[in-house]
Parts: C-alpha cells; structure tokens; sequence
C-alpha cells in the first residue's frame, strides 16, 4: 500500500530523526570535559536553581561576555532533572540536534513547494532530505552536539529554524490573522535564538534573501524599488532586535576584557584574516579532515598572503559562476549569499578568543549550502549515478562524524586528539595536565605542564597549574618556584599568592606567608582567605588577630572558619563556647564537616549533655546513611558513640 505524501515526509522525518540519533548515541555516555564546562556546565552556580533569583540573574546579566539566558535556562533545567550526571546533558543536545535536522527538512520543502522550480513530489522530498542530511551528518556538526558547553549553538539553531518555518508560513501565505500570528511567532522565535546565542542577529538579512528568493511582491508592482522597500521596513522589528544584541555584545565582549583591540589586531588583519578563515571553512565543509577543536590563531594575515589571494579568487569564482547561471538557479546563489550573511560575523572581524576557526561557529551558518544543494536536487534532477556518489559522500561524513565523536569522549581523549594534530598548542597541554590531575596522576600531569611553558614559557595557567601538581606530590621547592614563576608574570594572581603562601605556612615562613595571604585578600576579599590570614596568625601566636579574623570568615559563611575557630577556643579552655561556636556554623550553614567537627568534639568530652550526645547520634547515623557506610572517619565515630552508648555514666 502505497503511502499518502503527508506520511512520506512524516516517515521521511522519523526516519532522519532516528538516524542522527543512532549515529550520536555514543556521546551520551561521554564525560564532561575540561574546556569551558567547569565554568558553564559543572560548576556554574547560576544554573544549580530554578528560583525566582536564579532566573533573573540569567536574564539580567552576562556570562563569559555573551547575554545567553535561554541557554542558561536550558542547563538549569537539565541540572534540576540530572544534577551532575553528564547523560542528561548530552542527551537534550542529541536530541536538539535531531530536531533541528527535521526542521530543516521542513525548511527546505516550503522552500521548494513555494519556488518556481519545477519539481515532483519525488524531487522534492529528496532535496529535503540532502538538505537536512548535509547538514545533520557533517563531522563539523560534533563540537556543537558533543560538547555540553556549546548547548547555545543547538538551541539557538532550534529556535532560529522555528523563526524560519514561520516566517516562510507567513511569506508565502494569504493575508489575515493568521498571517498576522505567522508573522509574531516568527519574531518570537528569533528573539529566543538570539538570546540562546547572538550568532542569529543575521537572520533577517536572510528572510530579505529568501524573499528575493521568492519574488514577494515584486511581479505585482511596477517600481522595482518600491517592493524592497516594503520588505526592509516589513522587518524593522527583527532588525531593532539584532541591532540591540549585537552592539550589547560588542559592549560586553569589550567591558569583560574579551574582545582583541584594533591596537592588538589591526582592521586590514582583521579583513584579511577573515577572508582566510572563510576559505578554511569552505575546505572543511567539502573535505572535513582534519577537525581541530582548538584551531589558534597563530600568523597575522594580510592581503599579500596566498591564502588571502586564494580566497578573493575562490570567492568571486563562486559568487560570479552562480549569478550567470541566472534566474533559473536563482536558489543557488541565494543559498551562498545566505551563507555568508551568517558566517561573517563569526570570521574574526570582533576577534574574541585565541581561536582562528571554529566548528561551532558554522552550525548555523552551513544549513544554507545544503538547501543549496537541494534546490539542485530538484532543479537538475540527477541520474542514479551521481546520486549514488552523494550518497558515499555522505556515508564518508557519518563515519567521520561518528569517530569525531569519540574525541569527545572525556577531557584526556579530547586534548590528545587536539595535541596529535598541534604539539604546539600550550592550552592543550597545560589543559591535558589538569584532566590528569583531576585523576590524581600529577606525574603525568606535570610532563604536561612542562611541555606546555615549553610551548609558550609566558602561558601563566601552565605555571600555576604546575604549582599546584608539584605541591600535592610534595615537591614543595619546585611549587614555590612555579608560583613564584607565576606571579612574575603576574603580580595580581590571587590563587598563586593564597597557594604559595599555604607552602611557606608549611615550612614555617610564617611572616612570608602572612605577606602573600593579605596580598591575595586586598586582591580578592573572601571567606577562605580569612580563614588563611586567621591560621596564619595563630601560628605567629597572635591569638587576638586568630580570632578576629576567624570571626569574619565565619561571619560570611565560611564552614572550616566555624571549626579552626571553635578549635582555637578550645584550646584556650572555653569548651562551652566552643560547641556553641560549632552549633552555630551547623545552623548558618548545614555543612556536613561542622556536623563531624561537632561530633568529635561531643565523643571527646567527658561530661557532655544529653541533648548533645542524642544529637550527634543522630548526625552520626543521618551522615553513614548519606554515605552508605563509605566514610571511614563516619564508621569509626559511629562505632565510638555505640560502645560509648552502652558505657555507665555516660551523662553528668
């Protein structure tokens, strides 16, 4: 029984859907890595709530230079539903990705069914379905699916295919309410992408292009201007929103100290520069090996360059061969003017980062070429052969994507893929030494760091990142020397003077380490320091300063503040206060290790109360439970409260 054409494309889109979500199945059990999750994903307080503040703070403010608050959402939500289990996330960006790839099956068929294309019903859904296919299965596609921290591109490329399926509904439809409602929803839409990544502000230059596309209103006016006009003003709305977001994040970009100055990078470089990057671009999306997930920026272009010539050349070869084709491939050209729309701003014209491509920045801006590629499939009506060859293409491309996705896998597999390709690259290595560390393996880590200030003996982190291995595997000379390493390159790193300082306190530098602490706190007043300066102090047997600063540690909410200070007031002999100290870091703060504190401090007394004996049983119980008997120091405290328990005289 042959299928009705509205359940084709249904069976066409289930179908595609499964498809990418079998050959991405294997990210979902991926780890997180170490580039930009800590801060955007993992350890990213703005998104461990979904209370009133926490949503407002994501709407009304900037992270990282970029205002992305429905992305921000998007991760709350994922953390409420999985907490910290990197699944969940990998599986709403899967699953995002396969419905953007049957959005742009669906863009592309309005696209044809509203062109002046002949075609059949068989041309159609098969240069819909390159289209989509080209762009779901590409192996440049991986950075924004595989990688947690880019959920921006697969949101933002949802919500911007959700704006242009409505758009098309309200160009191509009749006049009235509904088109009214077409018209709002597509504004919508595109609001929403644009606060899920500011890459879609370029999207209503598109609708002009995909309006030319489609003759609106031109055969029914004489003027040739006039129908343009009214197209332009048509979009006033989308423009007033690119406008405000796109100088906005110029703004923050400049205000966070992320944007590279015209004094660094000239425009001539710039312009240069971005006609070389283009030209990779295009080389990777016809032939995608190598992918490097961290391409730096390494030269300074300009138009004497080859790469630079080549590139004008490939460009007005391009863009001429398609205008004279003419009308009747007037898809094609606007396919390629569309792409350059959404890429352009993405070529280094605001310089942001060390990068000089990136694969993320196409996810948006390649689903133009394959539709491009689909007005073909309609228009030429290839034979068996040459489809035959497309299809290879594109098997060639899903097994790509398929082993790109495995460099995904965890932070070690990611930076070894990017070093195999620049064993030059410091931020690799230095960024492979912490995947290490966080293993506890700091020999290999510091192999890694000493290749990385190889690479560039000025890369600051490598230094401190290598402090801090030598200092946990107690090669304490070589970790002073590392931060002190550091902080000459810069005077104002906090973490370098609190860890170095921590080293003398060690040796017994007491004064040295008191110098570097208050250094680090007139940098970055906090808590933890302090509690440092407090520990400091007391070492220097300066009790009264001990204390004060305990006070102001604890005061704002600082766990070991409450226990170093109860502990120093025990040791002046004033128990009492002591568990009243520790009672109240319980009540202000619910931090496990108060509760331990306060319970070893209660089996130590030889007198303690009632309330307080029955109360540390209960912590003692609540925290094994938590811990399912894993905490050695909590079986071995439960254990002494139980033989204490049966024990005469227990109370006063």
């Amino acid at each position: 029984m042959s299928l009705t054409p509205s359940r084709q494309w249904f069976v066409a889109a289930l179908g595609l859907f499964a498809l990418i979500f079998l050959i991405y199945t294997p990210s979902l059990g991926h780890e997180f890595i170490n580039w930009d999750d800590p801060m955007f994903v993992y350890e990213n307080a703005r998104i461990r709530s979904l209370d009133f503040d926490h949503v407002r703070t994501m709407f009304t403010t900037t992270e990282a230079g970029a205002y992305t608050p429905l992305s921000q959402l998007s991760l709350a939500i994922d953390y409420a539903i999985w907490k910290s289990n990197p699944f969940g996330y990998h599986l709403t960006a899967v699953l995002l990705h396969c419905l953007n790839a049957c959005l742009v099956l669906l863009v592309a068929r309005l696209l044809t069914i509203k062109s002046p294309i002949p075609r059949t019903s068989a041309t159609t859904l098969a240069g819909s379905l390159a289209a989509a296919m080209v762009f779901a299965l590409h192996p440049m596609r991986v950075e924004s699916v595989a990688w947690a921290s880019e959920r921006r591109d697969v949101l933002c490329g949802f919500f911007a295919l959700l704006a242009a399926v409505m758009y098309l509904k309200f160009a191509t439809g009749d006049s009235g309410a509904r088109r009214g409602a077409w018209y709002i929803s597509a504004w919508i839409c595109f609001v929403c992408a644009v606060i899920s990544k500011t890459v879609a502000v370029m999207l209503p230059l598109v609708f002009l292009l995909v309006d030319i596309y489609l003759r609106r209103n031109i055969r029914s006016n004489r003027s040739v201007s006039r129908p343009y006009v009214s197209l332009f003003l048509e979009k006033i709305p989308f423009f007033l929103v690119s406008a405000i977001a796109g100088i906005g994040t110029v703004g923050f970009l400049v205000e966070g100290g992320h944007a590279i100055g015209t004094r660094e990078i000239g425009w001539e470089p710039r312009l240069a520069q971005s006609l070389a990057a283009d030209l990779e671009y295009l080389r990777r999306w016809i032939w995608p090996i190598p992918l490097n997930p961290l391409d730096i920026l390494r030269r300074a272009y300009d138009f004497r360059s080859d790469t630079v010539r080549l590139s004008i050349l490939v460009h007005m070869a391009v863009t001429g061969g398609l205008l004279t084709l003419g009308k009747r491939w007037r898809g094609a050209w606007i396919a390629w003017f569309s792409y350059l729309v959404l890429i352009a701003p993405l070529l280094g014209l605001a310089q942001s980062g060390l990068q000089f491509t990136a694969d993320r920045y196409t996810y948006l801006a390649t689903i133009p070429l394959g539709i491009g590629i689909s007005f073909g499939v309609v228009r030429a009506k290839p034979s068996w052969t040459v489809l035959g060859i497309f299809g290879l293409v594109l098997l060639g491309w899903s097994v790509l994507t398929w082993k790109q996705i495995d460099v995904w896998e965890n932070s070690e597999t990611f930076w070894t893929h990017v070093l195999r390709l620049d064993g030059n690259n410091a931020v690799a290595w230095s960024n492979l030494g912490v995947a290490y560390a966080d293993r506890g393996e700091f020999a290999k880590a510091i192999i890694s760091y000493e290749q990385a200030v190889k690479a560039n003996p000025k890369y600051i982190d490598a230094w401190y990142n290598m402090g801090n291995a030598c200092g946990k595997s107690r090669r304490t000379a070589e970790a002073m020397k590392d931060y002190e390493r550091t902080l000459a390159l810069d005077p104002l790193h906090v973490g370098a003077h609190h860890n170095l300082a921590n080293l003398l306190l060690d040796e017994g530098a007491m004064d040295a380490a008191l110098r570097h602490y208050l250094l680090a706190y007139e940098l970055q007043p906090g808590a933890p320091l302090e509690e440092s300066i407090a520990t400091a102090y007391e070492a220097q047997k300066r009790m009264n300063l001990a204390l004060e600063w305990y006070r102001r540690s604890a005061e704002h909410g600082w766990p070991a503040a409450f226990i170093s200070w109860s502990e120093l007031v025990r040791k002046q002999g004033d128990q009492a206060k002591a568990l009243k100290l520790l009672k109240e870091g319980m009540d202000s703060t619910k931090d496990p290790s108060i509760q331990l504190a306060f319970a070893e401090a209660i089996l130590n007394d030889p007198s303690p109360s009632k309330e307080d004996w029955l109360q540390t049983g209960i912590y003692l119980q609540e925290m094994d439970h938590k811990l399912d008997g894993k905490s050695k120091r909590v079986r071995q405290l439960l254990r002494l409260f139980q033989h204490r328990q049966h024990a005469p005289a227990v109370y006063p």
